[in-house]
C-alpha cells in the first residue's frame, strides 16, 4: 500500500522530533550522539538551510529511503512555517518540534573548522568519499551501527588485508604519509598564513544566524538580549528553539537539554570531537592552539561582529584578544 511522504514522516513524529541546527564545530556532535542514545524520538542534525539535496546526502534509517534533507523539509514546513496540515498522528498541543542550537566563539570554532577540512584540502589529501567502501561505512549508516562495525574492525589483526581495507579514518580524509609529514613540518607562521588564506570562509559562523535562522526560519535572534545564563528560548509557530553556549559546563548543558525536552534524565559525556578527528595531525593542532597568533584586523572582524557582540561580553572579547593577539 502506497503511503505518502507526509504520512510516513508524521508517523515518526508521534514523539516530538529534535533538530540540532548549528554552524558546526560547536559541540553538536557530542549532543547528537547523546540524544541518539537517550532520546526516544527522532533526532537529526543540520548545519545549513535550506537542506542540501545532493546524491551524497545521508539517508535516515527507518524513513523508507528518504533523505535527511527530505525529512528536514517536512519538519520546517509542518512545525515552523505551518504550510503542511497537522497530521492526526502529530496533532497534539505538546507535539512541538524542538530545535537546539549550540554556539561557540568564532575564533576557536574557525580553528577547529580549519583542521577539519581546509588544511587537508590545501595539502591535497583526498576526502573519504573518494573511497566508496569506506565512505559507505562512515556516512551511510546510523552512528550506533558504525560504532559496532568499528569495534569489529578493531578486533581484526592490524596487519590483515581486511583490516587495512575497512579501517575508517577518524577525520574523514585519506592521508598519505607525505601529507602527514607536510602538516607536521609546518611552523606557526606557515599555519597562520594558511589559516588566513581563505578569510572569507570564516564569515560563515558570524553570519550564520542571519543567513540561516533569520532567512529560513523568520527569527531574528538579535532582537532581544542574550541572557547572562547563556541560554535563550524562542517560539516559532509549532516549534521551540533553544540556543546555548557550548562552553557551559556539561552538567549545566545536560540539565538544560533535559528540561527543554521534558526528559526524566539526560547525560552528556565530554568528547573533544575535533581532536579525535584530527588524530593523525594532533601535534600540529596543539601547536596551532598554543603558538599561533592572529593579526589585529582579524580579531577586530571576529570580535566586533554582530554575532560576537550579541552573544558574548566585553570581558570575553578582552580574554580572546589576550589569547590570540600578536
Amino acid at each position: 500500500m502506497f503511503r505518502s511522504r507526509t504520512k510516513i514522516f508524521a508517523d515518526f513524529c508521534r514523539k516530538p522530533p529534535v533538530l540540532i541546527l548549528s554552524a558546526g564545530k560547536v559541540g553538536s556532535t557530542s549532543l547528537y550522539r547523546a540524544l541518539l542514545d537517550q532520546y526516544p524520538g527522532l533526532t537529526i542534525r543540520m548545519e545549513k538551510l535550506p537542506p542540501e539535496k545532493k546524491p551524497v546526502n545521508i539517508r535516515l534509517p527507518h524513513l523508507h529511503g528518504h533523505y535527511k534533507a527530505d525529512f528536514c523539509d517536512y519538519l520546517l514546513a509542518r512545525y515552523v512555517h505551518g504550510t503542511l496540515p497537522a497530521a492526526a498522528a502529530a496533532d497534539t498541543d505538546d507535539n512541538r518540534l524542538k530545535i537546539i542550537t549550540p554556539i561557540r566563539e568564532p575564533i576557536g570554532r574557525n580553528v577547529a573548522a580549519f583542521y577539519e577540512t581546509r588544511l587537508q584540502r590545501i595539502l591535497g589529501a583526498r576526502p573519504l568519499k573518494s573511497n566508496p567502501l569506506k565512505h559507505a561505512l562512515a556516512s551511510r549508516l546510523p552512528i550506533l551501527v558504525k560504532d559496532r562495525i568499528k569495534r569489529g574492525i578493531a578486533a581484526l589483526p592490524a596487519d590483515s588485508r581486511l583490516h587495512r581495507r575497512l579501517v575508517i579514518p577518524q577525520d574523514g580524509w585519506l592521508y598519505k604519509d607525505e601529507h602527514i609529514k607536510q602538516i607536521q613540518n609546518l611552523d606557526p607562521p606557515q599555519l597562520r598564513q594558511m589559516f588566513l588564506q581563505r578569510y572569507d570562509a570564516q564569515f560563515f559562523a558570524i553570519d550564520w544566524f542571519d543567513n540561516c535562522v533569520k532567512k529560513y526560519l523568520s527569527l531574528d535572534v538579535y532582537e532581544q538580549p542574550f541572557p547572562d545564563e547563556k541560554v535563550a528560548y524562542y517560539c516559532l509557530n509549532q516549534a521551540d528553539m533553544m540556543i546555548l553556549e557550548s562552553s557551559l559546563p556539561n552538567a549545566t548543558k545536560a540539565q538544560r537539554v533535559q528540561d527543554f525536552l521534558g526528559l526524566d534524565a539526560f547525560e552528556m559525556g565530554y568528547r573533544k570531537v575535533t581532536a579525535e578527528k584530527t588524530r593523525a595531525i594532533a601535534d600540529s593542532y596543539a601547536l596551532f592552539k598554543n603558538e599561533v597568533k592572529l593579526p589585529g584586523w582579524h580579531l577586530d572582524k571576529m570580535l566586533g561582529s554582530k554575532f560576537f557582540r550579541h552573544f558574548y561580553t566585553k570581558e570575553d572579547a578582552e580574554r580572546l584578544r589576550q589569547r590570540w593577539s600578536e
